[in-house]
């Protein structure tokens, strides 16, 4: 089941709506509720994420659910004092970049299978319509 792109708040107001309605109240089947159900929240339901980095920077990220993603640079050199947040859980400073996660569950899923695929693989090659 593909889903539009959802903010984790507008994911987070779905779900509970879900689990506290009824179908005829959804005007949906009790089996595509069910689906969707499993889609938001299932145990076969696992979140994917592809993230970009170049230059030691996130430049993007890719996934197949809406989700919040922060990046916490530990090099805080050269950083102004008001950007700096100290993290408890590791007792040390970095300063967290929030970035926006497209939610495209099939680029996902390629950038993933390309990624994670075969090492030898690796020979750069244009993209299709693109000049050498």
């Amino acid at each position: 089941m593909k889903l539009a792109a959802l903010t984790p708040d507008h994911l987070m107001q779905l779900t509970a709506l879900l689990d506290q309605a009824r179908p005829e109240q959804l005007l949906l089947e009790a089996p595509a509720l069910a689906e969707l159900r499993a889609t938001l929240s299932g145990p076969g339901f696992v979140p994917r994420i592809y993230v970009g980095v170049q230059g030691g920077l996130v430049q993007g990220a890719t996934g197949n659910c809406a989700m919040q993603l922060v990046a916490g640079d530990y090099d805080v050199d050269g950083s102004a004092q008001h950007e700096r947040r100290f993290l408890r859980a590791f007792q040390s400073t970095c300063v967290p970049v929030e970035h926006h996660v497209a939610v495209d569950p099939e680029v996902c899923d390629s950038l993933l299978a390309d990624a994670l695929g075969d090492a030898e693989a690796c020979e750069e090659q244009p993209a299709e319509g693109m000049a050498q």
